[in-house]
This record gives structure tokens, C-alpha cells and sequence, in this order.
């Protein structure tokens, strides 16, 4: 009877106060399980030694986070050693791979003597890459945030669609 009571109170003070919504309860996303703050891109397939660059250290851990390997400024993977999928810290958070830059971590999984190499990184920051290469930094700043908002959209979207399948 209480809880009525103040159901009823509740109403009036809203009408009263000329508020039309009532939040019953909060909304939470379909998805909730699934966390979307890490980007997964494939940077390719290789059966060539992977060659990683970066300034200060790299630490290479295993599955069970166990580091097996230390590089200063570069390191070399041999694809066909892999028996199990590992994963390449970097100290500055940057690294390049054939020529180009990045941010975040890369996963190297093997696959029949061959490896695919994957950046892992936070949205943010795999943003600050994707949209300066889609356009121009001079175009309007409304423009580029456009652009960011469909960049975002996107990437959640994919990463809901496919639950950051494994490979």
C-alpha cells in the first residue's frame, strides 16, 4: 500500500512540475555483456617473419601472460615457432609493422605455419587513427566530428555484431 502511495505522489509532483516522463527503470543495452572499449583490426596474414619496431622495450608474453622474450627498439617473431597465440607489449604504446604506425598491442596467432598479426587497442585511440586517414584535418571541425561519430558507430557496431570472434 505504501509503495502505491508514493507511485501516486510521485505522479502528482510530476504533473504538478509539467514533467510528461516517468522512469520506471533504467535502460540497459541489449548487449551489456559484451564490452566494446577494445578495437581488434587484422593488419594481415604473413609467413614471413614478423618484424616489429618501436622505441624503448617489447615484451612478448605468452598465453599465460608469461613474458618468453625481451627486444629493445625491435624484435623478430618466426611464425612458424608458434605453437600458440602470443602477445607483444610495447613501452611507448606505439609501434610500426611494414612501414606503417600504431598504437595499442599486437596479438600474432599462428596458423598453419603462417601467423596473423593483430593490433588490439582501445576505441579512442584506434579513432585518432581511422579518421585522419578517411579525411582531411583541414576540413570543418564539425565535419571531422562527424566523421568520428560514424567511425565510433561503426567499430561498436561490428564488435557487437561479431562478440569479438576469435580467431
Amino acid at each position: 500500500m505504501k509503495t502505491l502511495l508514493k507511485i501516486i505522489a510521485l505522479f502528482i509532483i510530476l504533473s504538478i512540475a509539467n514533467c510528461s516522463t516517468l522512469i520506471v527503470k533504467s535502460w540497459e543495452p541489449p548487449f551489456k555483456s559484451r564490452t566494446v572499449d577494445k578495437v581488434r583490426v587484422s593488419l594481415g596474414k604473413t609467413d614471413s617473419d614478423v618484424t616489429l619496431k618501436s622505441d624503448g622495450m617489447i615484451k612478448v608474453n605468452d598465453v599465460n601472460d608469461l613474458v618468453i622474450k625481451k627486444g629493445i627498439d625491435s624484435i623478430t617473431i618466426d611464425p612458424t615457432s608458434l605453437k600458440a597465440k602470443i602477445r607483444l607489449t610495447f613501452e611507448k604504446s606505439q609501434f610500426s609493422y611494414k612501414g606503417k604506425n600504431y598504437r595499442g598491442i599486437v596479438e600474432i596467432h599462428p596458423d598453419s605455419g603462417s601467423a596473423i598479426v593483430i593490433n588490439v587497442l582501445p576505441l579512442e585511440e584506434y579513432l585518432l587513427g581511422v579518421v585522419p586517414s578517411e579525411m582531411p584535418a583541414n576540413w570543418p571541425e564539425e565535419a571531422l566530428k562527424a566523421q568520428a561519430i560514424c567511425a565510433r558507430t561503426y567499430a561498436v557496431n561490428e564488435i557487437l555484431k561479431t562478440g569479438h570472434k576469435r580467431i
